[in-house]
């Protein structure tokens, strides 16, 4: 998927949506790197398919506005790992820190002593943080397709945003540059050394 995605193969998106509505997980990662907002949908249903834990990581990914209501929504659960990494997703879309109070979440009942001691410890939310960054930056977030940082990820980046996104958003937004007939990087070490791409 990869490499089609990188040569920008004809078949490949109509594939990736097949993919997805099989429940392809790895297919659904792609859809949300570079599926569009008609995509939305599909990947909402898809996304159900995942444990809950992995989808915050997923809308992170995507960077799509109409996911904002999912992660406010999951940053109000009592389950400390999906509020944290939801708030997680929410910073990287939107580019403004909501981290609250530092807690280490329960461990499970049949955990050892080992497990107890290293329990990781996870931010929950700032609850009037996020309220107050979807009062000041939301009309402009909800005019964007993707976001990431803040910054909008069209098709073509300003300078300014390829210094200032993440690095896994500059890989996606390379490979949504391909597809697009306007490559701007040769794809990632591993794809080269599968010999699927010509330099």
């Amino acid at each position: 998927l990869g490499a089609a995605l990188w040569t920008a193969q004809p078949w490949v998106l109509a594939g990736l949506r097949r993919q997805v509505q099989g429940g392809d997980a790895i297919a659904l990662g792609w859809l949300a790197a570079v599926g569009g907002a008609a995509d939305w949908p599909l990947i909402e249903s898809a996304m159900a398919a995942l444990p809950l834990l992995e989808q915050p990581a997923l809308l992170g990914r995507s960077g799509h506005p109409a996911t904002l209501p999912h992660l406010v929504a999951w940053m109000r659960s009592p389950d400390a790992k999906l509020a944290a990494a939801s708030a997680d997703a929410f910073t990287r879309i939107t580019g403004q820190e909501v981290r609250g109070a530092r807690v280490t979440p329960a461990v499970r009942d049949d955990a050892d002593d080992f497990e107890r001691e290293m329990a990781p410890s996870v931010w929950l939310p700032d609850l009037v943080k996020v309220d107050a960054c979807l009062q000041q930056h939301g009309a402009r977030l909800a005019q964007a397709e993707r976001c990431n940082r803040g910054l909008p990820l069209g098709v073509d980046l300003t300078p300014a945003a390829w210094a200032q996104v993440d690095l896994p958003a500059r890989w996606d937004a390379c490979v949504r540059a391909a597809l697009n007939g306007r490559p701007v990087a040769a794809p990632q070490l591993l794809l080269r050394r599968g010999h699927v791409w010509a330099e």
